[in-house]
């Protein structure tokens, strides 16, 4: 029994511990309170003596006894339910086990075994946490733990947790924790064999063999719902079991063991469904405690297979011997019904070597059929192991048991005789068909004889090759008869030819026309072929008698037959008759002439020369010969020849003509009408005819331009113009069979070996030349027509260039005379390039394509001539120049107007800009000299603007427009209209210098003491824009723009602001964000002309700015334009360069032009816009008012 003793420890004596009241008094020689606190005395135990001191003085002390105990029953939980309930058991001696921690951080480890009851209690247990823990009884399995009362604690109902944790006993309580049970269950198991089924019995019986090394599962859920996975492996006799198992429902699977085939698997005692096909599951298996289930059994089979061979029975006994030739891709079938009742049916073809399998067998009674194979006789069929019943093509009855390799079940088969040859032409009558020659289709042949079996009376008709068959004939003595192809069933009616005996013998008679192949022996898959039957075709010979125009001794396209013609045929034939045939045959319209019905022999054709013709080449055609002068000899026919193309040629007479004519579009042909012919011209025939004459000829042309050249003998010839005066040398033209000779010029040449050959068409073009004119003056109304009164300008040079229509590169050049006209003459057609070189002093100004048109180009003009144009008018006009100039001066008394004594300003940029009168946009500059004078010259016809960069050190003044008239502005005269000569003067920019007395200021900004030199604060806003608050000129401090008038920026991340000051001041630049913070500041000095520039990369910036403020620090910030420069609005105008920017710099609207190199970093390609486009920042302008805000 223990306790606590509160406040101090001690050690205290009694001889009894009170049972009832926890809160006694202990008196004793402890010092200490009166009494009314608790102390903490620590932990005592039974008979401890309690002595606080040395004296034995009186205490009263106040103590708490905690009497806590855990106790519960280890049973047999038979129903699993968690619950101690009656019919349960107890389970005597268990031991367990108390652990934890006091209150005190004392640890507890305590152990107890249970009684015959099953009971146990752990007593005199302190305020602490702490578990429980059962040590696992035998011959139990683990159940479900409960955690009792009134302490509580945790259990896990895992297989083996046998722990109640997180038992929580609280401080100065005495307590009974009861009913900490411990509940278990007797073992389960199940248990099997997974076998061979040696006598396919289904069920495991004797003789069957067990199968070592196969993987068991066992699967499901225990009565405690906990997800149950176990495996296991068969051992010797292939015996599995599963132990310890907690009542529950399992299933049971096994892996198929490789090189077995699923048998009947079968439930055991506990019962159980076995799942099925093939599935090695046995499931629902319902385990209660201490159920062990048996006979839980796999069935495995050793497969089973049935093999043969289909082969080429060659000596038809029966056996497939050596040497006999296996027969592949032959279809086996197997049907049947397994031991299992299940319907077989399969199919293999045989392989290379003949073979078939069929494996992975279950026992059963089967049937293999084989389906005959095409092209084989059906021979004998030899049934093998493990027998059955043989019939044709098939076996059955095959009783097949486990584990038997069934063999030699074989089909037998014969092959075919067959009986083949060739009906041909026998080109070359040598009985033997070669390659090349004909195969005659749809004869007739009979095979007559008689083979083992019986007569034989068979018809067959060649095919497109020729070849004719006999298929499937059984060994027997037979006989071949053709059929003589004749007409009507032929084209023509054949010779008999030589027939011959095949690769089996037999007997031919080529002595006569027999037809027939006998005695012709076959046995078992003879394979007798080469019988065949020759055939000859009569032949016959043809040629044609012609006009041989190229004189090539070919009919060409165009080469007409000559009619009438005697040819006549001589010789011997194949047969040693002698053909001498006094008749002959005349060549029909065409001039053909033809021999039909000819036998092999040797022949002589020969020609009667017609009259009125030249004799010619004679060719020789097919079968060939010997040619000699109208006579072809020695000419072979064979069986089937086909002779022809055996022609005679022929050679009427030639002539050649053409003309010689004005080509005038220059193309080389003669266009009639239209184009003019040129009498009266001379022409040359020379060269050399085929014979080897020499040949000169002349002729003129006539009325027409025609020449001709007539009664002419195949030759070379030349014909050669004389050209005719007036008249450039144009194309020349070979006509038919003429062709030129280049550099040989006005020369034809024609080469024919022809009769009749008409050349036409040998044509001499000639040309009339061409000119090209025009005029070079200044064009008073600049609209690019040269007027009546418009002044010439001579000695301008004009080029002519380009290429002639002979390839000739063409560079001329001439100059204009007084008068302004040049000319260039005696030109060929040819492309052209006429150019201007332009005039000094002149502006170049419009130019006129004339009459003969093409391509107009600045000073230049391109174009194409043809024959006889004139090409006239083609004028360029060019214009006086203008000029605009003036003076920028100090106008001391400011009335506009320059007077003596008022000096020029030198140095100051003065911008022009505008458009001429050619559309284009005009941007120069210039600086007025020493006198302050500036002047444009050389200006176009346009209209224009000056612009006057403001110069340092002045206060601008009046500005006037000159002689030419125009629009001012601020330091702006525009709108200035010039025409061409145009002189504009005395354009006036007056301005008036500053003299500012000294006034020294500290640095630094200063208070407003109402002197009017304070600070100006002004903002921006995210456009640059920015106005002043007329209220905040005099407090201190930063302006902020009102809200609605503020915009958050959308530009840019690295401002620029720049404008004017007084030359060397000293600027604050200081940047604002939205909340009025400062995110940037700069002090910047203006230089000698009072410019500054203030830059803020973007890496320096603490926030995007908003508004920004300039204070100028030592000189007074005017307002007015006499005293300084305020800020500028940069824009980008329509018609100014990139680059160059109007500038906005008083409240009088003055402008001037100016380049902005301060803003060469902005993006020209994407301005704002805001009227106009903006690229700079504006900056404020002397009124005091932002323009554009």
């Amino acid at each position: 029994m223990g306790g606590t003793i509160l406040e101090n420890t001690a050690k205290i004596y009694w001889d009894t511990l009170p049972t009832e009241d926890p809160n006694i008094i202990l008196t004793g020689g402890a010092p200490g309170s009166d009494g009314s606190e608790d102390r903490d005395y620590g932990a005592v135990e039974e008979n401890e003596i309690f002595d606080q001191n040395t004296d034995d003085a009186q205490d009263t002390e106040r103590v708490v006894i905690n009497a806590n105990s855990i106790s519960g029953v280890v049973y047999v939980d038979l129903d699993l339910s968690g619950d101690f309930s009656a019919g349960d058991t107890f389970i005597p001696g268990v031991t367990l086990t108390l652990t934890g921690t006091d209150l005190n951080g004392n640890t507890i480890n305590r152990t107890t075994t249970t009684d015959i009851n099953g009971s146990y209690t752990f007593t005199n247990v302190s305020a602490g946490t702490y578990a429980v823990t059962e040590t696992q009884p035998t011959l139990y399995v683990d159940a479900l733990e409960t955690a009792g009362t009134p302490f509580g604690g945790v259990v896990s109902n895992a297989v083996n947790s046998n722990d109640i944790t997180n038992i929580v006993i609280p401080e100065q309580q005495s307590q009974a924790g009861i009913d900490y049970n411990f509940g278990e269950v007797q073992s389960a198991s199940i248990s099997g064999i997974v076998y061979v089924d040696v006598d396919a019995s289904q069920t495991y019986s004797s003789g069957d063999i067990g199968i070592e090394g196969v993987v068991v599962t066992l699967t499901g859920t225990d009565a405690a719902s906990q997800p149950v996975s176990l495996t296991t492996v068969t051992g010797i006799g292939g015996v599995y079991v599963f132990v310890g198992l907690r009542p529950g429902t399992y299933t049971i699977t096994e892996n198929q063991p490789s090189g077995y085939l699923d048998g009947v698997d079968t439930a055991g005692t506990l019962g159980g469904d076995v799942v099925v096909p093939d599935s090695d599951t046995i499931e629902n298996i319902d385990v209660t405690a201490g159920d062990n289930g048996i006979d839980y059994n796999f069935g495995e089979l050793r497969p089973s297979s049935l093999s043969g061979f289909v082969y080429h029975d060659a000596n038809n006994n029966g056996t497939f011997n050596p040497g006999e030739a296996p027969i592949a891709g032959v279809t086996v079938a197997l049907s049947g019904t397994d031991y299992l009742g299940n319907v077989v049916s399969a199919s293999v073809l045989t392989d290379a070597s003949g073979a078939y399998h069929f494996n992975a067998l279950l026992p059963g009674e089967y049937v293999i059929t084989e389906t005959q194979p095409t092209a084989y006789l059906d021979g004998k069929d030899t049934i093998g192991t493990p027998g059955g019943s043989p019939g044709n093509d098939v076996f059955t009855n095959i009783n097949l048991s486990e584990n038997f390799n069934g063999v030699n079940n074989n089909f037998g088969e014969l092959v075919p005789a067959t009986l083949r040859g060739f009906v041909y032409v026998d080109a070359d009558n040598d009985g033997i068909f070669d390659a090349g020659e004909t195969p005659l289709a749809g004869v007739e042949v009979v095979l007559t004889g008689t083979d083992d079996l019986g007569g034989v009376n068979l018809t067959a008709f060649t095919d497109a090759t020729g070849a004719y068959i006999f298929n499937d004939l059984r060994p027997g003595s037979y006989v071949l008869n053709e059929t003589q192809p004749v007409t009507p069933a032929f084209p023509i009616d054949y010779l008999d030819g030589k027939e011959t005996v095949g690769s089996t013998g037999g007997t031919v008679n080529n002595t006569t026309d027999s037809n027939t192949i006998g005695n012709i022996f076959l046995v078992s898959g003879n394979q007798s072929v080469g019988n065949n039957f020759g055939e000859l075709i009569p032949s016959t010979l043809a040629g044609t008698v012609y006009e041989d125009l190229n004189n090539n001794g070919a009919i060409d396209s165009g080469e007409n037959g000559i009619p009438d013609v005697i040819v006549r045929l001589t010789g011997t034939d194949d047969r040693g008759n002698t053909i001498d045939t006094t008749t002959t045959v005349t060549t029909d319209a065409n001039g053909n002439y033809l021999f039909t019905g000819l036998r092999p022999g040797q022949y002589v054709i020969t020609e009667t020369q017609p009259a009125t013709y030249l004799d010619g080449k004679d060719t020789i055609g097919t079968p060939g010969g010997t040619t000699g002068n109208d006579v072809f000899s020695n000419v072979n026919v064979t069986s089937g020849t086909v002779g022809v193309n055996n022609n005679f040629g022929e050679l009427p007479p030639s002539s050649i003509s053409g003309f010689v004519y004005n080509d005038s579009n220059n193309d080389g042909v003669y266009d009639t009408p239209g184009e003019a012919p040129i009498p009266s011209v001379s022409v040359k025939l020379t060269g050399t005819d085929d014979l080897g004459n020499a040949v000169e000829l002349f002729a003129t042309t006539d009325g027409t331009g025609a020449y001709s050249f007539t009664n002419l003998r195949p030759g070379d010839y030349v014909i050669e113009e004389t050209q005719p005066a007036g008249f450039l040398d144009g194309i020349d033209t070979p006509g038919t069979n003429g062709a030129s000779l280049g550099l040989l010029n006005d020369r034809i040449a024609v080469s024919f070996s022809i009769a009749n050959n008409n050349s036409t068409d040998n044509n001499f073009g000639e040309l009339r030349p061409s000119s090209i004119s025009g005029h070079v003056f200044i064009d008073a109304n600049n609209d690019g027509v040269h007027d009546l009164l418009e002044v010439p300008v001579p000695g301008v040079e004009i080029r002519l260039t380009g290429i002639d229509d002979l390839g000739n590169v063409v560079s001329l050049v001439t100059t204009t005379n007084f008068l302004g006209h040049y000319e260039f003459t005696n030109l060929r057609p040819g492309a052209y390039v006429l150019t201007e070189v332009q005039p000094e002093q002149l502006l170049d100004g419009k130019d006129s394509l004339g009459t003969q048109g093409g391509i107009a180009l600045n000073d230049r003009f391109t174009f194409t001539l043809t024959e006889n144009v004139n090409g006239t008018e083609n004028d360029f006009g060019e214009l006086r120049p203008a000029s605009i100039s003036g003076y920028v001066y100090d106008d001391r008394n400011n009335n506009g107007v320059l007077e003596p004594g008022e000096p020029g300003i030198p140095g100051v940029t003065i911008l022009i800009t505008g458009v001429d009168d050619l559309g284009n946009a005009v941007s120069r500059t210039t600086v007025t000299n020493a006198l302050g004078q500036f002047l444009f010259d050389r200006l176009r016809p346009g209209t224009y603007n000056l612009f006057e960069v403001q110069p340092a050190g002045y206060n601008d003044g009046i500005d006037t427009a000159g002689t030419k008239g125009g629009t001012v502005g601020n330091d702006f005269i525009g709108s200035i209209v010039l025409d061409q000569g145009d002189n504009a003067e005395l354009y006036l920019f007056g301005e008036h210098r500053i003299i500012i007395p000294p006034k020294p200021k500290p640095p630094g900004p200063s208070p407003d003491d109402g002197d009017g030199d304070e600070p100006i604060p002004f903002a921006f806003d995210a456009f640059n824009n920015f106005s002043i608050r007329p209220d905040s000129f005099r407090a201190p401090g930063l302006f902020q723009l009102p809200s609605e008038s503020l915009r958050f920026p959308v530009l840019p991340l690295a401002p620029i602001y720049t404008g004017s000051a007084n030359p060397g001041a000293t600027l604050v630049v200081e940047l604002y964000g939205a909340y009025g913070s400062r995110v940037g500041h700069t002090t910047v000095l203006a230089d000698a002309g009072g410019n500054w520039i203030a830059n803020f990369p973007s890496s320096t910036l603490l926030d995007t700015p908003t508004s920004v403020r300039v204070t100028q620090t030592n000189v007074p910030y005017a307002f007015g334009s006499g005293l300084g420069k305020n800020l500028r609005v940069y824009y980008a105008p329509v018609g100014l360069n990139p680059g160059q920017f109007v500038s906005l710099s008083s409240d009088v609207g003055q402008t001037f032009s100016e380049g902005a190199p301060l803003l060469g970093g902005l993006d020209l390609s994407n301005p704002l816009q805001l009227g106009a486009a903006k690229y700079g920042s504006e900056m404020l302008p002397a009124g005091g008012v932002a323009s554009g805000y």
